[in-house]
């Protein structure tokens, strides 16, 4: 999906109302997302506070960090854990799925060349689907216009996707703990040693930022006030379920800036050295006759009469040639 450029018509008003159509929709899908943990929090009087939004205008090409609940830790068993985690995704993505439909369905197609810088937002495989239920196969060199709505969607179902990551602190981490308890510390570290190799073998460094900020917080979880207490078919079920959101929800390519192709240079016409042939051109009386006009070659009527004679000697196609160069320069 491409980002164009605003309308030289938009007026500020234009311009306020597309802004005001992608944050009210995003604002609602990361409260919807945060809203779930608390109301589950609260279920199970586990202390949570309000969420809170993090705003980041100018740096984060979304507007913002999204938002969190604050909770102490220690608070709650390996299952009043897992449904206060899972809460929050399912929540958020019940919001972000109908954004991005009604997105996809107002959106059009933009034709983009490769002489101009391009936007480029990755499209993960759920929305990938709802591109082709609308416009099918695209053609080449088109893409979809990412319209006010769409990038709401967008931007939804990718915070969705990251955030079910099965590391530490993040959803997915107190999700697979609550499936594989103690042993959930094996799959971070998996994952994070997976993103860090596909990064440096692709030479993408886009969520190097976060990779430090979870080394830092650290990638493991840290243990409930009863981890032995078990989830259920029920739960076990549905949290492999919600985990693979993740797999249609996330894209490893989430922003890709292109810059305009440079042209190739001209291609300079190689200057020969002139062949013995063409010497020859230029020192006949023809040649002279061509450049001055001023006097008749000794040799003008021998020429002549060499090319309308039908003599079959071998005179007469040097005649010919001779006088063709000798039009030719």
């Amino acid at each position: 999906m491409g980002m164009g450029k605003p309308s030289a018509d938009a007026t500020w008003n234009d311009i306020l109302w597309d802004g005001f159509s992608y944050a009210g929709p995003v604002m609602l899908i990361l409260l919807c997302h945060e809203m779930g943990h608390f109301l589950t929090a609260r279920w199970y009087g586990v202390p949570a506070s309000p969420p809170f939004f993090l705003p980041l205008p100018l740096i984060s090409p979304l507007g913002t960090l999204g938002a969190v609940i604050v909770q102490p830790r220690g608070f709650g068993d390996r299952r009043t854990m897992f449904d206060i985690a899972i809460a929050g995704p399912l929540a958020g993505i019940v919001i972000a799925i109908p954004v991005a439909w009604f997105g996809v369905q107002q959106a059009e197609l933009m034709q983009y060349t490769a002489s101009a810088t391009s936007l480029t937002f990755g499209d993960p495989l759920l929305l990938k689907w709802m591109v082709w239920e609308k416009f099918g196969p695209l053609p080449a060199n088109h893409d979809v216009l990412l319209n006010p709505l769409l990038f709401a969607g967008w931007a939804g179902i990718f915070l969705t996707g990251f955030n079910l990551v099965p590391i530490g602190q993040l959803d997915g981490g107190h999700i697979m703990y609550g499936l594989l308890g103690r042993h959930a510390h094996r799959v971070s570290q998996a994952f994070l040693l997976a993103g860090i190799a596909y990064m440096a073998y692709f030479n993408q460094w886009n969520y190097l930022l976060m990779v430090l900020l979870l080394l830092v917080v650290g990638i493991e979880h840290p243990p409930t006030t009863n981890d032995r207490r078990p989830l259920g078919w029920q739960r076990t079920l549905l949290g492999w379920a919600t985990m693979s959101l993740f797999f249609v929800c996330f894209t490893p390519f989430p922003i890709t800036i292109t810059p305009p192709a440079s042209e190739p240079a001209p291609i300079e016409n190689p200057v020969l050295e002139p062949s013995d042939s063409d010497l020859q051109v230029r020192q006949s009386p023809m040649h002279q006759l061509n450049r001055n006009g001023k006097r008749k070659p000794p040799d003008f009527d021998r020429e002549i009469e060499g090319l309308t004679s039908f003599d079959q000697s071998d005179e007469v196609q040097p005649a010919i040639m001779r006088f063709m160069n000798a039009r030719a320069c």
